[in-house]
């Protein structure tokens, strides 16, 4: 396992880190790509937290990440895209399986992409491996997920 970051986890570092940082690989940072980059790497103050939340009830709501899956195999793709919260130490596995369910795509056919803004125009990433974490990988809120065949 590598000691450096992949791109997934990489990316909202480098923003959190560079609050001056307005563009990232040709890419635009929105306000709430940099909010999010913030929240995964800064540390909450005692007491009180974010919107005046205490730590542990903040701490509990980012344990789970809301996630849009999306197939685009030829047989599944009509089927309509599912919006649900999943617990940030889900694997790749995980989510494989619950993609079978959802659009009967056998989960050793599947390819993973991971997409944070579609109006960015930036192309997907591939969800590798298996037993990693999306906390792992970095995946943020309001992620998509789509589903490919190959």
């Amino acid at each position: 396992r590598s000691a450096f970051p992949g791109p997934l986890i990489l990316r909202p570092r480098l923003i959190a880190s560079l609050k001056s940082l307005k563009e990232l690989n040709g890419s635009h940072i929105r306000k709430r790509e940099r909010e999010d980059a913030e929240k995964m790497f800064s540390s909450l103050p005692s007491g009180k937290g974010v919107e005046g939340k205490c730590e542990s009830e903040y701490a509990l709501i980012e344990k789970f990440v809301n996630l849009t899956f999306r197939s685009f195999d030829p047989r599944s793709c009509t089927i309509q895209p599912k919006t649900k919260r999943i617990p940030l130490e889900t694997t790749i596995d995980d989510l494989k399986m619950l993609c079978q369910i959802w659009f009967n795509v056998d989960k050793t056919r599947q390819q993973l992409f991971y997409s944070v803004e579609m109006e960015d125009f930036s192309p997907p990433l591939p969800l590798q491996g298996g037993d990693e974490t999306l906390k792992e990988l970095g995946i943020i809120m309001d992620a998509e997920i789509q589903v490919h065949t190959g």
